[in-house]
């Protein structure tokens, strides 16, 4: 390769002549060098990698993140998270790693095994008859190391190799002992290690739980993770001690995934499969660390030390780094930093300063040196603004246009979308929410003016510029100032008309007489607006007595001159009968029928001049506008309890109206604490006996379902009547 420099040429790299060069590309640091058989990374003039063996790649460049984009002639164009992190054994399962003497030792997941000594990897096999499973361990001691499988040991010694066929997780040595993990956990002396051991190995337990993993600390204690937590074994006293650590703490009875002893630091770091990671000292819990402190998943599958006060935890969802040189832990995402999302990592092992990772698609490596933080903001921008479901065109919007939907988006190619939004109103809320998702709502916000800020956060810890945009929700009229103005002069007027009054009779008599007039009018107004109301009644199922009531309520109120509290009555009666006719049919929901209650009520409280109070209870397993009742079903009841039970109670009555959900049926209860129904009777000069209006609320019921009840309770106290409950069963 050579560079031309205005009149000068001069050699830049030396390429072998078999390199077939398509591009070259110079990214600050590296020379990247594309061929028909990959790309070459060149470091000044010596290659230090070769990447994409067998493809034709035609063109590289590195983009803002630090990532990769690479174009190839038969697989498209390729995204390279980051080129610092290398891969072993594509496609591979790999469920465990060991490290010995520089050698790195992996286990796969179909009785296969790799040993790594620097470039060379060399693969090895489990005797064929053994069931197809998975490496679940690697230990190494002095002159012996063991490979352990699910179906099996292997045990190689001065290049000679042993197996022992039985069910094995792990396994330790402790002087002259031997600890077997298995569906049990058992101990054994060396000498008993023999083909034999799979025919009495059930006879030497000391824990009947499937056992994972096995760990020794420096204090003589066998710590044991099993499927239902963790044991501490005590092995130097006169009488061996096993403590069940899940009696001590919930937190230790879930399933141990992994066991590590930091000795310079005396702590136990526990792997859970539901509970994060757990640190121990003196076999008391010191330390959780979780999603809640920035764990990816609380599904921990390993932890190994990398170096002092800096640990690696694998988890269902990526890698996290542990700082632990603090009173509070520090936890940090390692996903984004080495281009990975969501990815099981099963093991972890370090060989100087290369890190490896046992995932399902083989082995990844990196050097922990080399994975320097990028400080690259992502970028994060406000798309759009909709107003009840319109876009938004810069106006400022009226008080009844306060449905905001705000969508926006983020960039960063290496999270994959993976960012976090922080959002708030700086005019409305202090405080930052987050979210995944690209859209915020708001409903019914209150005038007033709004910035709305956002940024995001990506994988690293870097967060975007904040975006913002502002509009404006104006007050309605009537709390405007010169709508106030307005009003004011109005009340300036009549007070000036009312003093002109007591100047004027003359003008005072005629102003009399119109208002006469105009009061004839309103009676002539108002009478026909009673025939209109009577005329609907006609179509009504209501009690021709409230009607009757209703509109006598209202002449009152007009014959007093009491304008507002008729114009108030008419507005309430009006609603109730618009209610009645648009639900003319025989059936009306539970939302409907509740709301026409209400207006009932508020009116009859008017009529008896507040002498009673009422309740209206929905249980909120009733979905109100799907169930559907007959059309004023409660209505008479009411009545009836409002007539014969509180009027004619001396002190201040109440009425409960309660619609709740039991087992397939709504109970629909009136219940009133009035003088009770044998008083109400002995008042009228009557014998109890059941009323017309009782008489068509069961034939109702009875034709809208046969399975339909009503019952009727009089309530007592210590002999005397305390009040009437109506019980109505209808079905749902």
């Amino acid at each position: 390769v050579y560079v031309v420099d205005h009149d000068s040429v001069f050699n830049y790299l030396d390429i072998e002549d078999a390199i077939q060069v398509t591009d070259i590309y110079f990214d600050g640091r590296y020379t990247w060098v594309c061929s028909k058989n990959g790309i070459y990374r060149y470091l000044g003039k010596k290659c230090t990698a070769h990447f994409f063996a067998g493809d034709a790649v035609s063109g590289i460049i590195k983009d803002r993140e630090g990532s990769y984009w690479v174009t190839t002639l038969n697989r498209g164009v390729l995204y390279v998270p980051s080129m610092q992190v290398l891969q072993l054994l594509p496609g591979k399962k790999i469920s465990r790693l060991g490290a010995h003497g520089g050698t790195l030792w992996i286990g796969g997941s179909e009785n296969d095994y790799y040993i790594k000594t620097g470039d060379q990897l060399s693969e090895r096999h489990l005797p064929a008859d053994w069931n197809m499973n998975k490496i679940s361990n690697f230990r190494f001691y002095d002159d012996r190391i063991y490979v352990v499988a699910r179906s099996g040991l292997v045990a190689i010694s001065n290049n000679n190799t042993q197996t022992f066929q039985f069910n094995i997780n792990d396994i330790l040595e402790d002087d002259d002992r031997i600890f077997v993990a298995t569906t049990f956990t058992a101990r054994i002396d060396r000498k008993e290690l023999t083909p034999g051991l799979r025919y009495y190995i059930n006879k030497r337990a000391i824990l009947w739980k499937r056992t994972n993993v096995l760990c020794k600390d420096n204090n003589s204690n066998i710590w044991i993770g099993t499927n239902f937590g963790l044991y501490q074994y005590h092995i130097h006293t006169a009488t061996p001690e096993l403590i069940n650590m899940g009696d001590m703490y919930d937190d230790l009875s879930v399933s141990i995934e992994d066991i590590y002893y930091d000795a310079e630091q005396n702590v136990l770091l526990v792997a859970t499969a539901s509970k994060g990671l757990l640190l121990l000292q003196n076999g008391k819990i010191i330390r959780k660390i979780r999603t809640a402190e920035g764990l990816n998943n609380n599904s921990v599958n390993t932890i190994k030390k990398i170096r002092e006060h800096i640990y690696l935890a694998g988890t269902n969802d990526g890698l996290n780094k542990i700082v632990l040189d603090t009173a509070k832990p520090k936890v940090y995402n390692y996903n984004t930093r080495i281009g990975i999302r969501n990815k099981r990592i099963r093991d972890i092992e370090a060989i100087d300063g290369i890190v490896y990772l046992a995932t399902d698609d083989g082995v990844l490596y990196f050097s922990m040196q080399d994975l320097k933080p990028l400080s690259v903001q992502p970028i994060c921008s406000i798309l759009d603004v909709r107003i009840d479901k319109s876009s938004w065109k810069g106006e400022k919007m009226n008080y009844k246009e306060n449905d905001i939907s705000i969508s926006f988006n983020g960039i960063s190619y290496i999270d994959r979308g993976n960012l976090l939004y922080y959002y708030r109103f700086t005019d409305y809320e202090s405080k930052w929410y987050t979210t995944k998702e690209t859209q915020v709502n708001y409903k019914d916000l209150p005038p007033g003016s709004y910035t709305f800020e956002l940024y995001c956060v990506n994988g690293l810890g870097n967060r975007s510029p904040v975006q913002s945009v502002a509009f404006e929700i104006l007050p309605p009229f009537w709390v405007e100032i010169w709508f106030r103005l307005l009003l004011g002069l109005v009340l300036v007027g009549l007070i000036f008309g009312v003093v002109r009054y007591r100047f004027k009779r003359q003008e005072a008599r005629n102003a009399a007489e119109m208002v006469s007039i105009q009061a004839e009018r309103d009676k002539a107004r108002l009478e026909t607006q009673m025939l209109e109301l009577e005329q609907r009644s006609l179509r009504m199922q209501m009690n021709p007595h409230f009607i009757f009531n209703a509109l006598n309520t209202i002449k009152g109120y007009y014959t007093e001159g009491n304008d507002v509290k008729a114009s108030s009555y008419i507005s309430k009666f009006s609603r109730l009968l618009r209610m009645i006719l648009e639900n003319e049919g025989q059936n009306t929901t539970l939302e409907n029928e509740v709301a026409m209650l209400k207006l009932y009520l508020d009116l009859n409280k008017i009529r008896y001049q507040d002498k009673f109070s009422y309740e209206i209870q929905v249980d909120k397993e009733l979905i109100q506008s799907d169930i559907m009742i007959p059309n004023l079903l409660l209505q008479p009841l009411v009545e009836n309890a409002l007539i014969h039970g509180l009027a004619n109670k001396e002190e201040h009555g109440h009425l409960l109206v309660s619609f709740n959900r039991s087992a397939h049926k709504m109970i629909c209860t009136v219940q009133d604490d009035g003088i009770g129904r044998a008083e109400a009777a002995r008042q009228k000069g009557r014998a109890l006996h059941q009323s017309k209006a009782l008489s068509i609320v069961k034939d109702r019921l009875r034709l809208f379902s046969s399975r339909s009840t009503l019952d009727i309770y009089d309530l007592e106290q210590d002999g005397q009547p305390v009040g009437t409950k109506v019980v109505i069963a209808i079905p749902v």
